[in-house]
């Protein structure tokens, strides 16, 4: 087997892993609002029921349930676009997609990594900054990237990531104080290592923090 298909193969199994990782999350994240919604329903049955029993109910103990009920219906549907938008990522071979809505999505997914240790994350990017990339090998590198970094990250800190066009390349910082003198730890990452070498992107530790740097195509 060459060393191009013993790459490819490599690759494939991580992104294979990230995206059992992050729809195992999502799973999670439909059956908490499944379970709300149950709840709701139960004490609008109970409501229904006292309503039987003393033939009135007040109507705003039924509109808060109800309200809790259409809440957690757009937070599921919030979730399964998130996950149809993933689910579809190989149908998108390349893109085009923004620079803005590519990190922007992968913020997304690992929002629940970053809430734990009550991360901030600011994104910065200009409008004309478009990649052409293997969407699914560029959404796990980018996902594993910030794992990483809210791993290393201080409880409370702030990541700021920023798009820059430079030549015939784009690159994407994160910065934060920890991952200004931690940074060398996210590189030497073997599965971030690995999905780079395949999109043929470097991984550098900066002054700030990290730089992603792509070929715009």
């Amino acid at each position: 087997m060459g060393k191009n298909m013993v790459q490819q193969k490599e690759a494939h199994q991580i992104c294979l892993e990230v995206f059992s990782e992050v729809f195992a999350s999502i799973s999670h994240e439909i059956k908490n609002t499944l379970a709300i919604i149950n709840e709701h329903a139960g004490l609008l049955e109970d409501f229904a029921l006292l309503g039987a029993d003393e033939g009135t109910i007040e109507i705003s103990r039924v509109q808060k349930a109800t309200a809790g009920i259409h809440k957690q219906v757009k937070r599921s549907n919030k979730i399964v676009q998130r996950m149809n938008m993933l689910a579809h990522s190989t149908d998108r071979g390349r893109g085009p997609i923004s620079g803005q809505e590519l990190i922007g999505f992968c913020i997304e997914l690992s929002e629940k990594k970053a809430l734990a240790k009550n991360i901030t994350v600011r994104l910065e990017c200009p409008a004309q900054v478009e990649i052409h990339h293997s969407l699914p090998i560029l959404e796990a590198l980018l996902f594993l990237l910030l794992d990483k970094s809210y791993q290393l990250c201080s409880e409370g800190e702030e990541i700021v990531l920023s798009w820059q066009i430079s030549g015939p390349q784009y690159s994407l910082q994160l910065a934060a104080k920890t991952l200004a003198s931690q940074g060398q730890k996210v590189v030497k990452d073997a599965a971030i290592a690995s999905l780079a070498t395949h999109l043929q992107a470097k991984i550098t530790p900066s002054p700030n923090g990290i730089t992603l740097q792509l070929n715009k195509d």
